[in-house]
C-alpha cells in the first residue's frame, strides 16, 4: 500500500486543507505481495533486500534503496497482509499517473481509510503516530475521490454501475 502523500499531491487543489501535512514526502513505502515479488522488486532494482521467514511476521521483506548526500534512504516493505483490510479491499486500486511517466498502482483512498481506522482503534498511538496523520489526510483525499468518481458518471467508462462496483 503506497502511502497517503501519493493521493494527498492529487488532491491537494481541490481539499485545500490538505497543505497543513505538506510536504507531501516519504521515505518508506508498503507493497503488498509475497516472497516472489519481493525477489523480482530485488533483481529489478539492485537494492539490498532483507527477507523474512517468519509466518506470523507482516512483512515478508525489506527493500532499501541506499541514500545519497542530497537524498534520504528508501524502504519499501513487501507485507503479505494488511491490518484492517483484506484481499478483496486490496484489490481495489487504480494505475495514476503522478508526474509525466511516472505511474503508480495504489490502493482506493477509502481502502487505506479503512486500514488506517483500523491502526488507530487497535494499535498503540505511541508506536505508530503517523497513523493518525494519515486519517485526518484521507478524510479530505477520500471526499475528494468520491466526488471525482461521482461527477465522472455518464462517461462511457464511468456508468452508475461501475461507480458503485469501486465503492461497494
Amino acid at each position: 500500500m503506497a502511502r497517503p502523500s501519493i493521493w494527498a499531491e492529487i488532491y491537494v487543489t481541490a481539499e485545500t486543507e490538505l497543505h497543513e501535512f505538506a510536504p507531501f514526502t516519504s521515505k518508506d513505502a508498503y507493497i503488498h505481495g509475497n516472497r516472489e515479488l519481493a525477489e523480482i522488486l530485488q533483481r529489478r532494482s539492485g537494492w539490498a533486500c532483507q527477507f523474512f521467514n517468519e509466518p506470523r511476521q507482516t512483512a515478508v521483506a525489506v527493500l532499501t534503496k541506499p541514500g545519497d548526500a542530497t537524498t534520504p534512504a528508501l524502504t519499501v516493505e513487501v507485507l503479505r497482509s494488511v491490518f484492517g483490510i483484506n484481499i478483496q479491499d486490496l484489490a481495489r486500486n487504480q494505475v495514476r499517473e503522478i508526474r509525466p511517466g511516472e505511474h503508480y498502482r495504489i490502493a482506493a483512498p477509502f481502502v487505506m481509510l479503512k486500514a488506517k481506522l483500523a491502526n488507530v482503534a487497535h494499535l498503540s498511538a505511541e508506536k505508530r503516530p503517523q497513523d493518525l496523520k494519515h486519517t485526518r489526510m484521507l478524510i479530505p483525499i477520500s471526499r475528494a475521490y468520491f466526488l471525482e468518481m461521482h461527477a465522472a458518471i455518464g462517461r462511457p467508462d464511468m456508468s452508475e454501475r461501475n461507480f458503485l462496483g469501486a465503492v461497494a
